[in-house]
Parts: structure tokens; sequence; C-alpha cells
């Protein structure tokens, strides 16, 4: 480890590649989570947008969050499955 360190201090090109380096690093990751981020807001986005088309009511809990997914979950099953024994 001393010795990384003192190859940094003395020799002011590789802190500029380390720095560099760590920056474009970075750089990436908060690319990355940012996208992640929009990601969800936009699903989160088309959810309430669905609720409100569907005049139901905006989950205000966890629980009725999770109760709401699970009744849309069932009714697009039963909908695949109608669906798929119609053809």
């Amino acid at each position: 480890m001393k010795q990384i360190i003192n190859a940094f201090s003395s020799e002011p090109v590789y802190g500029l590649i380390a720095v560099i380096l760590a920056s474009m690093i970075l750089y990436s990751l908060s690319k990355k989570i940012i996208k992640m981020m929009l990601f969800f807001l936009m699903v989160f986005g088309l959810y309430l947008a669905y609720v409100g088309l569907t005049g139901r009511d905006i989950p205000v809990n966890q629980n009725q969050l999770k109760t709401a997914l699970e009744q849309d979950i069932d009714k697009a099953k039963k909908e695949i499955k109608n669906h798929t024994n119609n053809k």
C-alpha cells in the first residue's frame, strides 16, 4: 500500500491518471443511477395514470398498494388465460 502511495506522490502523472479514471468511474455510475431513477419514475407515473384512468383511488399506504397490485395481476392472468383459451 505504501508503494502505491509513494508512486502516486512521486509521479504527478500517475496521480493525474488516477484522478481521471476515478472521475470517469463516478460519472458512469451516476449516469446509470440517474437512468434507473428515471425508469422507475416513468413506471410509477404510468401506474398512476392507469389507476387514474380506471377510476380507482390512488393507494396511500403499502398495504393498499400491495392489494391493488395483486388484484391487477390476478385480473391480467385471467384475461391472458381467457384470451389463450379462445384461440
